[in-house]
């Protein structure tokens, strides 16, 4: 077993050391549950992945360690990781599936889920503090030689603190994709993109493009947007 596996295997399991309290959120290979640390008392965001094939937990494990290096007020913290399995002999990984956990902060919310309560109406002030913020995070990313590649309005999230918010980029791909492949260098255009569509979001807050298109052509003209 490698260095990277055997340092971070651990028979200890998840339910000594965490008090689960509810799921934050669901995808294809696992879930995001808040669970309160049995001894420090912080709470945290836990990720489930669950894998299936033993390389991919190198792969999980070496984008755990870019994300380990990232440390911005705009950009969710990284805590640690950690494998479990139901198989006592945990040397032979084969045969079972194995979940990994990773520790990050906990938010508040998420940036979708404010614009969504918001019903269409437009906060100009908050909109620059956010996307000023979002800006500095993806960009400090990208001066670490990363991408995000899946950046949107579910995946940025909001920590309160003395009733404003801090945008912070979250979910780097470990839950939704078993073999991640979303850091990855020289795509960082994707990034701006995206970053337009997040843009596009604060100010156009519409449920698809579909209804945007619609609202163009009853306005007809562009300036009167």
């Amino acid at each position: 077993m490698s260095k990277l596996m055997s340092e971070n295997f651990s028979n200890e399991t998840y339910e000594k050391t965490f008090s689960q309290l509810q799921m934050l959120g669901k995808g294809s290979f696992g879930s995001v549950w808040s669970a309160m640390h049995k001894y420090d008392k912080n709470t945290y965001a836990i990720k489930k992945i669950i894998v299936s094939k033993v390389e991919n937990i190198y792969m999980v494990f070496q984008e755990a360690q870019a994300l380990a290096k990232l440390e911005h007020p705009n950009v969710v913290r990284y805590f640690s990781s950690w494998i479990q399995s139901c198989n006592s002999d945990w040397t032979d990984l084969t045969p079972v599936k194995l979940t990994i956990f990773i520790q990050m902060e906990l938010c508040s919310t998420s940036l979708k889920r404010v614009l969504e309560k918001r019903d269409g109406q437009i906060d100009p002030l908050f909109n620059i503090k956010i996307f000023h913020g979002i800006m500095k995070g993806i960009e400090y990313v990208h001066e670490k030689k990363l991408v995000h590649r899946d950046l949107k309005t579910d995946n940025i999230f909001l920590q309160e603190i003395n009733t404003e918010f801090i945008p912070k980029i979250g979910d780097f791909g470990l839950v939704k994709s078993e073999e991640p492949t979303h850091l990855e260098a020289n795509t960082k255009e994707n990034d701006i993109y995206c970053l337009g569509v997040v843009l596009k979001d604060l100010y156009f807050p519409r449920k698809s493009l579909d209804d945007l298109l619609i609202m163009v052509e009853q306005q007809g003209d562009f300036n009167n947007i």
